[in-house]
């Protein structure tokens, strides 16, 4: 089972209206639209983008934002592109083992 929780953080503490989708399982806060893969028998999955297609995120996989396909180096990754002033910045992240988890798994040879 999974479980998808939105947390909403304002200045003024004021709540976006959360609309759920009956055909697709998306999500609608404000001007974010959230499709999360919710079947605990596949791979989990969620994307994020705003309604004017301005910022993206995506879990793993190639990140669609409008007309633009960003596939990144590595197609495990995370992704998450933001247009400013006509310009594309792009972050990609690759999940890995904290250094310190890592040595204590070694010195318990734990694999």
């Amino acid at each position: 089972m999974r479980y998808l929780a939105v947390i909403q953080v304002k200045p003024d503490g004021a709540f976006e209206k959360v609309i759920n989708s009956t055909d697709n399982g998306a999500i609608a806060i404000g001007q974010w639209r959230i499709n999360a893969n919710m079947d605990a028998s596949t791979p989990a999955l969620i994307q994020i983008h705003t309604i004017d297609n301005t910022v993206g995120f995506i879990s793993s996989g190639t990140l669609s934002l409008g007309k633009n396909k960003i596939a990144g180096k590595d197609n495990a990754s995370s992704k998450l592109v933001e247009m400013k002033h006509g310009k594309m910045y792009f972050k990609e992240v690759v999940d890995s083992m904290p250094p310190a988890m890592k040595k204590m798994m070694d010195k318990n040879n734990i694999k």
